[in-house]
Order: structure tokens, then sequence, then C-alpha cells
């Protein structure tokens, strides 16, 4: 009788096939999310080339680029819900097909406004890296940010970035060359402390004081403030911006925009309402209530989240301090992905700028006209 020959596989061999297959997967997984990551980088360069092209188109129309932020009255910005605060996202919404939440948008209120509180609510995916760990719990949120200085210091009207406060820049008020001068990045944007895509404070504006991924306790950016400046603040002052106004020309441009884009009469006139003898659209002598402190408001969704600003518990050994807890620490540019964070410059080309960069050249990127020549290789 001939013996019978099993034909399978002993355990041995068995738990042997499986360890390898183990291995294998263990080793092909960092190599999966890295390739899941760089798609997630190109689609999130994608957007920002999307929201730069939007500011080259805003430019094209009105011969200058958007403010950094609209507000007539408060200077310096306080990162609190309270005054104007129109961002320069606002301002750029025709221009990256979101005309329709412009028209929602009551421009003659301030964005803290109860008009303005269901815009506010809005979450767009164009403002959302797709490689960020946060959700939109409250208002809509941005990952991207203006630059607004190439410090760190308060969002004024003498600062050298591009997109500041009541800014009105002209690209040929860029002297140091717009493919040197970067106007908008990536940010870190918490679920909470933060105020939105429409509010035009470091929600949506940040500078190039601290390197990317840097802002924080441990930032090695120069204080350009003053303690005394900080400490004897008075944000109920007097303090008043340079004033915001139109010019005929650019005005006469940007109707020929929305001409073009079927816009409706309303949004039109809303966007470019002249402002005559330096007025505010919407400034009314007769009313100062009008721009609305959200503190004071105690109607419909603003309770839930504008009225309480969750503030961040701030070390005693943290060098900004003082500024943050006066609201105007600004802070700086930073993201989710590995080394660095994309960036546009101002001639609308984007690049991805890694954390080890030379601060000497990154500040210099920051300013507009700083006379600082930057040699190409160093941000390669």
């Amino acid at each position: 009788m001939k013996p019978r020959n099993n034909i399978g596989f002993t355990l041995v061999e068995l738990l042997v096939v499986i360890a390898i297959i183990a291995i294998l997967v263990l080793m092909l997984l960092p190599a999966i999310s890295a390739m899941r990551e760089s798609a997630r980088r190109t689609q999130c360069m994608s957007k920002v080339s999307q929201l730069a092209l939007g500011l080259q188109s805003y430019n094209l129309s009105r011969g200058h680029f958007p403010s950094g932020v609209i507000d007539p009255v408060q200077a310096p910005i306080i990162s609190q819900p309270q005054g104007f605060h129109h961002s320069w996202i606002i301002q750029v919404l025709p221009f990256i097909e979101e005309g329709t939440i412009y028209r929602m948008i009551d421009h003659e209120k301030s964005v803290y406004a109860k008009e303005n509180q269901p815009v506010r609510y809005i979450q767009m995916e164009a403002l959302k890296c797709p490689s960020s760990p946060y959700g939109s719990s409250g208002v809509g949120t941005t990952d991207y940010a203006g630059v607004h200085h190439d410090a760190e210091a308060p969002i004024n009207s003498d600062n050298r970035g591009i997109l500041f406060l009541n800014s009105r820049i002209a690209r040929d008020e860029i002297t140091d060359g717009a493919q040197y001068t970067l106007i908008i990045g990536e940010k870190h944007t918490p679920e909470i402390n933060t105020m939105g895509w429409m509010t035009g404070a470091r929600s949506s504006l940040r500078n190039t004081g601290t390197l990317p991924n840097r802002t924080g306790p441990m930032a090695t950016a120069v204080q350009t403030l003053s303690r005394e400046t900080i400490e004897n603040f008075d944000p109920d002052g007097s303090q008043e911006s340079e004033p915001w106004e139109n010019s005929d020309e650019s005005d006469a441009a940007f109707d020929d925009e929305f001409d073009d884009e079927e816009l409706s009469d309303e949004a039109e006139s809303e966007t470019s309402e002249s402002t005559e003898d330096g007025e505010f659209p919407g400034d009314d002598a007769d009313a100062p209530g009008e721009f609305v402190n959200a503190e004071e408001e105690d109607e419909g969704p603003i309770e839930k989240f504008d009225v309480i600003v969750t503030q961040e518990k701030i070390s005693p050994d943290d060098p900004w301090a003082a500024t943050k807890t006066a609201g105007l620490y600004v802070g700086g540019f930073g993201s989710h992905h590995l080394g660095g964070a994309n960036f546009a410059f101002a001639d609308g080309h984007i690049k991805y700028i890694t954390d080890d960069i030379d601060p000497a050249v990154y500040k210099s990127m920051g300013g507009r006209n700083d006379g600082q020549v930057i040699d190409s290789r160093l941000i390669d």
C-alpha cells in the first residue's frame, strides 16, 4: 500500500507566510501614507493657486490688491469680535466663483452684526487645506492668510506687506518685485479661538516675523511693538486708521468686471459704491453705532460662538504674553504638511517654502519695498 502524500501547508509554514505578508504591509504603509500626503499637498497648492488667481483678477479689475482688512475706525486691529473687520477674503469672493456668498453679505455692517451671522457660519471648501485635522464646529474658518507685515507687529495701516489695514497696494508699489514678495500662505487653524474667514484679524492675516511652523512661545521673531505701547493701549480709545476710499477709475473697472460676470445690480452697487471725501460705505456721522461690537449683540447665533471667544492659556514665560492679552498678537504661517507650507507670491506663482529657510530671506519676502535683493536659489 502506497503512503498517502498530504498536500498543503503546515502550521509553521502558514505562520511564516502570514508574518512575511505582515512585514510587507508594514513596509508599504509609510509609502502609501506619503503618497496620500503628497496628493493632499498638491490639492492644497491648487487651492492657494486659486486664491492667488482671485487676487490677481481683483488687481486687474481695480488697479490694486484688496485691503487686508477694511476698518474705518479701529487701528491697530484687535483680534477680538469688535470693529468693522471686513477681510480681504470677502473682497475676492466674486473672483473665486463665490459670488452668491458675496451677495449675502451686508457690506455696510460689521462682520459681527446679526445681519452677517448666517454668512459667518458658512464653511467654504476653497479655504480648507486637505491635510488639516480640524473640522468646523463654529464659524467658517480659513487655513490661508494674507501677508500683512515682515515682522511680528499689530495689523495697522503702516505695515510693509501687501494685505494690511485699509491697504490699496498697486503692483508697481511692490518695488522689491512681485516675484519675490509673498502675498498669501498657509496657517494653522484650531477649532476654537478663531473668528473665521470674514474677520480681517489674525484669523485671516499673518506675518513673516517667525519662520513657518514656529508661531508660539518658542518663536524667534523680534517684537517690534514696545511693552509700554501694549500696556497703554486702549481698545475703546479714539485711534483712527487711514481712510479707505475708492477712485472713480478703479470703480469703473470693477463695474465692468461685475457686468461681465452678470452679477446682480444690488451686488454691483455694494462693491463699486464710491466713497467720496474719504467716507466708507455705510459710514454715517449720525449713526456711529453702525460698526457693531459683537459683545453688545444679544440675538441669533452670535451668543453661540462670538461673544465668548475661548482664550488660549498664556504661559508667564511666553514672550508674547502682553501682546496676546491686548489682542494685538498676530503670529506667523504654518501647515500640517511635513517640513514647510505652501505660499503664493504677488505675481501669482506658488512655492512650497521649507521650515529651515534663512530667516533674513523669509522676513524680506514679507515686505514689498525693503530694498533687499533675494537670491532665488535660497528659496528653491
